[in-house]
């Protein structure tokens, strides 16, 4: 599926917004694993890709965020972790419009690697290997690697998807500091994404933890350091309670009048985290389409 990667030579592609924000305006319980939903409640999860689609995606993420065994045996839902992968990407596929995407969402095991914890890094490649190679057979597009805080681990997870043949991209989450940006462990991003496309990334970015205005100085550092594909996923600001709910401060006008400087920056994927729904992606399409 290389069609994509020679689209981002000249195009500027449109991501979607937050899945669980999405499934928690449709009632999902607080704590309650996402990934159920696809055998529990398919049709609400083909509801929320198709609105994003609608609203001007050209990529949508599988529910499959936390699809790894060794996250899913936290909820006993170890023993289906193919199914609920091959699943979420057939729901996806069913909703995606021709010339859209889906990608196969991947993320943290929710393990500590050694010398902080007991995982072994080949044991999380099987593991991302596994989820890879059921994400491909429901018919994803590529791979998404997101939210990860440990180079280590996002290593692994680009060693175990790529072995399934489809394009695979990786981002880690940042934080803004004093002195820049760092991953939890420390890792400029800089050095993260050398790392990556050294070890075979297709397309490398950041998601997650900061607001769409503290991204476009992490876009360029980004952008300055490879020469392949780069997203860029913010969150919709920090939420804030409000009567008692909590609501992000970014809203969709606020949030896409920002992504014009997202693409300067270097962006060719542009998409929303936490606190973004579709509203947010149909306010970027209005501005993307301006472009």
């Amino acid at each position: 599926m290389t069609d994509i990667l020679k689209r981002l030579k000249d195009d500027v592609l449109l991501l979607d917004g937050a899945m669980g924000t999405e499934l928690m305006a449709r009632g999902i319980a607080a704590g309650e694993v996402s990934e159920k939903w696809v055998l529990e409640k398919p049709d609400v999860v083909a509801e929320v890709h198709r609105e994003y689609f609608n609203a001007g995606s050209d990529i949508v993420l599988t529910n499959t965020f936390g699809g790894t065994a060794p996250k899913l045996a936290a909820f006993d839902l170890d023993d289906k972790m193919e199914e609920i992968n091959r699943r979420a990407a057939e729901i996806a596929r069913s909703q995606c419009p021709e010339g859209k995407y889906v990608a196969g969402s991947i993320g943290p095991t929710g393990k500590l690697l050694k010398p902080y914890g007991d995982a072994d890094p080949d044991e999380l490649t099987e593991a991302f290997t596994r989820q890879a190679r059921a994400l491909a057979e429901g018919g994803v597009d590529i791979f998404v690697i997101e939210t990860m805080m440990d180079l280590t681990e996002t290593l692994a997870a680009l060693s175990g998807a790529k072995e399934a043949g489809l394009p695979v991209f990786a981002a880690m989450t940042y934080d803004k500091k004093p002195r820049g940006y760092f991953t939890m462990m420390g890792n400029k991003p800089t050095d993260v994404v050398r790392a990556l496309v050294e070890a075979g990334a297709d397309g490398v970015g950041t998601n997650c933890t900061l607001r769409i205005g503290d991204m476009v100085d992490l876009a360029t550092e980004i952008s300055n350091a490879v020469s392949v594909p780069v997203f860029v996923e913010p969150n919709a600001g920090s939420p804030e309670l409000v009567d008692g709910q909590a609501e992000y401060v970014d809203g969709p006008e606020e949030f896409a009048a920002v992504v014009p400087d997202l693409v300067k920056a270097g962006a060719n994927i542009v998409g929303g985290c936490c606190g973004t729904t579709p509203k947010t992606i149909a306010a970027v399409r209005k501005v993307l389409d301006s472009m």
